[in-house]
């Protein structure tokens, strides 16, 4: 009876370690086994070596797995044989197949994937073990698995966006520091971000183009808002190429449109639209569809850059100016998370 107990535990134990190494291996990221080689972590480069080669550690899991299932069965079969009752056999087959459906393969499995990269180094000189323990068992597999599909390279560089996004948040380089700031981006509103439409210049239909050019070079902005001839409504933008046409007075064709936005939109989404639009500037509208804030291009893409003493930061107010951390961003007082 013990010795029944101790083979099957010894043949779970295999599938189910199998089972989990191949979700674990399969799902790691290649950047982050770089990185860890860099640092010098214990066992990267036999880590590494597997996810770079992922033939070897497919077919030494699926070795390990099916030897291991095949190991639990006959071992069942024989002890329900020496038990002498008919319906033994076919109740401890049912039985095992259950287990082995979720304790062999998707708890496991489950488990590996959301802690793989925690858990891919500790694997990996088990899964060496077992490699060289059932050698001749994957060198049969492997043999046949490429005289039937053949030996394929992989040209892909990197499987996945997270792959790449990885690369990037992980360089050393002010690349890296940019990559993960846009990624924060994705947390960060544009109504937090946004200037009062009092805080910039701004004209009139009907107002002289001179004193439209003298504004702009008052306040260093490289465009004015122009509002309707009652100087309540917005209507658009002017700057330096537009009010370069014939004619004295501003009027309809020295006007650009701005693109409009929710104060829920992330900057990220909004900084693509201004970018499309060429627009230096966006209306953002509140809850009843009227403006209440103005988006800046030069405001966000200093934000990102870390410039926090150029001009256009200078004149936002210190309460919606973006500083950066290695915690996420910080507007004011107000902590962004951006490490979804």
């Amino acid at each position: 009876m013990m010795l029944f107990l101790l083979l099957l535990l010894l043949s779970l134990l295999l599938s189910a370690f199998s089972s989990g190494a191949e979700t674990a291996f399969s799902a790691a990221s290649r950047i982050r086994a770089y990185a860890r080689l860099r640092e010098g972590r214990k066992w990267s480069k036999l880590t590494l070596g597997f996810i770079e080669n992922p033939r070897r550690f497919l077919t030494t899991t699926l070795v390990g797995s099916n030897v291991g299932n095949v190991m639990a069965s006959a071992v069942t079969t024989r002890f329900a044989e020496g038990t002498g009752l008919a319906w033994m056999k076919p109740v401890l087959v049912v039985l095992l197949t259950f287990f082995v459906l979720i304790f062999a393969e998707m708890l496991p499995k489950q488990l590996m994937l959301v802690s793989k990269e925690a858990v891919v180094s500790r694997l990996s000189l088990p899964l060496l073990v077992q490699r060289i323990v059932l050698y001749p068992v994957v060198v049969i597999a492997d043999f046949l698995s490429t005289l039937i599909v053949g030996r394929r390279a992989n040209s892909r560089v990197f499987e996945s966006k997270s792959e790449i996004l990885g690369l990037l948040t992980d360089s050393p380089s002010d690349a890296g520091t940019v990559a993960e700031r846009i990624l924060s981006m994705n947390d960060i509103k544009v109504g937090d971000v946004m200037r009062l439409p009092g805080e910039l210049p701004a004209a009139a239909i009907g107002d002289s183009k001179r004193s439209v050019m003298e504004k702009m070079i008052a306040s260093g902005s490289p465009f004015v808002l122009v509002k309707e001839s009652d100087r309540k409504s917005i209507r658009g933008y002017a700057d330096g190429n537009s009010l370069s046409g014939s004619g004295g007075r501003l009027d309809g064709s020295s006007i650009e449109g701005l693109p409009y936005f929710e104060r829920d939109h992330d900057l990220i989404s909004v900084t693509a639209s201004l970018r499309r639009s060429a627009a230096p500037a966006g209306m953002v509208l509140g809850r009843t569809g009227q403006p209440v804030g103005i988006a800046i291009l030069d405001d966000i893409i200093d934000s990102l850059l870390g410039k926090t003493g150029t001009a256009s930061s200078a004149r936002v107010s210190s309460d919606r100016q973006i500083e950066w951390s290695n915690d996420g961003a910080v507007i004011g007082n107000l902590r962004m998370d951006g490490r979804g």
